[in-house]
């Protein structure tokens, strides 16, 4: 036998005769009763042989033809074990193993439904916690604050150009072009935190207040018009405080409206910074009306309705809020929200929405015990697409669980790249929209791509597939040795790992690897292939995917693989790649 068929391609070369156990032709002799039973096992042998040389001429000699032989391992359990299969072509030689890897999957993140979640009682003020309580503002004068009407001048709120605010008494801008801007603003009990701008199209501010070294009064109503131009405005409130202007500290808030219609109202919600595109058009070309969602970013200094993002936090709580705090920043400064430990509410679900800048941001959770449970959990949309959703964490390891959030991040890809993810998405497009369910495609991962580049790397040498110690992430693996040229690409890769488990029907976990493909709770997918040629001249392909969250999660708690892969969340695996969500 050749040394390539002695490493691989165990199927294609018969035993030789002393492989087949056929060793009583060399038996001494027996008494009688077993001389008999002597000559008949050696020409049972004999037939063997014969059969045997026979099936390797056969083998030899057989034309090439597409034919494969495939086979199957025993069935893998919901805690990681591969579906291998290993398919034999016959130009020459030609070994095919592909493999995919189920979720590492641990009974201690189940909800149990019929276990009361046991948290103790904590100290709120214990600085050993490592948990923030946020000083309670305090009044300057006590008492109740009667809401006042400003009647100063205009100028005292609103600081402009005074042409633009020479608006005629029947509230009609002489140029009928403009658009009529009334703004509102009711201040809280700590007005001091309260600012606003409004830049135009070039990123120059057009309108702000207060005036410079002046604050807003408590608790007062503001109120006034004026005339702007055609065009494009960004419109941002600031509070200092980072708790927004409503409702703890009094009913704070700023409305906008463009010739009658609102288009700007600020939140309820905590905020540090509020922002909301206004748009005013020509007269004849429609009303004016609010930015709607944005697209890609611009690489320009100047604003326009593509450098914001929309962002939408989302904390539902367990039996056990007082332990459970948030916050959302901006990583190089700026709070945008920040509930407090002690603060919240059982079973509440909490909203939080900005409009962002591209930039970097951090979700920082707290918790004593167990992270989010009962029904409780955390979530951030950004553009309406879900980056990251999660649940209960090892609160002994670490009491805070924190997330980088990227809004209008787009990793680099190669054209190979881009190969990958289009092969992964028209498949999960395809089967999430005919099984009646919303489709959600992969984005690309270049974290997870280049660490599948590094165990391809491994793997190259020996051609075989093992599985790296410690991956979490899931995993579609693949090696094909060949004597000659074969196509590995991703629509080859992928027509092996999900196509034909589709037409053939197969049940999990025989179709893991399918199953991880279309997995509708994974969001991140990163991929390598590489061919290299072996010193005996035979070529070598290796192709690796990994995704985040991991696919194949205790599909055995579901009524059907279909209906685990069809699940709005999972719970394996990391949210994201290197907490990275984008």
């Amino acid at each position: 036998m050749d040394s390539l068929h002695q490493n691989d391609d165990l199927e294609a070369v018969p035993p030789f005769p002393e492989e087949s156990g056929c060793l009583a032709i060399e038996e001494p002799p027996r008494p009688s009763f077993f001389s008999g039973r002597k000559k008949a096992v050696a020409a049972v042998c004999s037939i063997v042989l014969v059969a045997a040389i026979a099936t390797g001429v056969a083998l030899l000699a057989r034309p090439s033809q597409q034919k494969a032989l495939e086979q199957s391992s025993v069935a893998a359990t919901d805690n990681g074990g591969p579906q291998d299969q290993q398919v034999i072509e016959d130009e020459d030689f030609d070994i095919i193993d592909d493999q995919g890897f189920g979720a590492e999957y641990s009974e201690e993140i189940i909800d149990d439904e019929s276990q009361e979640q046991r948290e103790t009682d904590m100290d709120l003020g214990d600085p050993d916690d490592g948990i923030f309580i946020a000083p309670e503002k305090v009044p300057v004068d006590a008492g109740e604050i009667e809401i006042a009407e400003f009647d100063g001048p205009l100028a005292d709120f609103i600081v402009t150009s005074v042409s633009r605010i020479d608006v005629p008494t029947d509230n009609k801008c002489t140029d009928p072009s403009e658009g009529l801007w009334t703004i509102k603003l009711s201040t809280d009990n700590y007005p001091w935190e309260t600012g606003y701008t409004v830049k135009d199209e070039n990123g120059e501010v057009v309108l702000a207040g207060p005036p410079e070294g002046r604050n807003y009064d408590r608790s007062t109503i503001y109120v006034g018009s004026l005339c702007m131009s055609p065009g494009q405005y960004l419109l941002e409130v600031t509070d200092e405080g980072g708790d927004g202007m409503c409702c703890e500290y009094g009913n704070g808030y700023m409305i906008v409206e463009v010739n009658g219609k609102t288009v700007a109202k600020t939140s309820d919600s905590d905020f540090s910074s509020f922002k909301r595109y206004i748009t005013v058009e020509e007269a004849g070309t429609g009303t004016s009306n609010p930015t709607k969602k944005p697209t890609p970013a611009s690489t320009t200094d100047t604003i326009s309705k593509s450098q914001l993002y929309s962002v939408d936090i989302k904390v539902k709580t367990d039996n056990y809020a007082k332990e459970t705090g948030y916050k959302f920043e901006r990583i190089n400064g700026g709070v945008l929200v920040n509930k407090a430990t002690g603060s919240l509410t059982n079973n509440f679900l909490y909203k939080d929405n900005f409009l962002v800048d591209p930039g970097q941001y951090r979700l920082t959770l707290t918790d004593k015990f167990n992270g989010l449970e009962n029904g409780g959990f955390f979530s951030v949309l950004v553009d309406g697409a879900e980056v990251v959703f999660g649940d209960k964490w090892n609160t002994q390891l670490s009491k805070t669980n924190s997330y980088t959030i990227r809004p209008g991040y787009k990793p680099e890809m190669t054209d190979r790249d881009r190969q990958w993810l289009t092969a992964h998405n028209s498949r999960r497009k395809t089967f999430h929209e005919k099984k009646g369910k919303t489709y959600r495609p992969l984005v690309w991962s270049s974290e997870l791509a280049e660490a599948a580049s590094d165990w391809v790397d491994q793997l190259i040498p020996t051609c075989k597939i093992s599985r790296q110690s410690g991956v979490i992430e899931g995993e579609n693996m693949s090696t094909r040795r060949s004597s000659v040229t074969r196509d590995e690409g991703p629509e080859v890769l992928l027509s092996r790992w999900v196509d034909k488990h589709l037409i053939s029907g197969q049940g999990y976990p025989e179709n893991q690897s399918m199953t991880q493909v279309l997995w509708r709770a994974t969001r991140y997918v990163g991929c390598k292939d590489k061919m290299t040629t072996a010193s005996d001249g035979s070529l070598c392909y290796v192709s690796i995917c990994r995704y985040a969250r991991a696919g194949n999660c205790a599909v055995s708690l579901y009524a059907s693989w279909e209906a685990a892969t069809l699940a709005d969340h999972t719970k394996c695996g990391p949210p994201c790649p290197d907490d990275v969500c984008y």
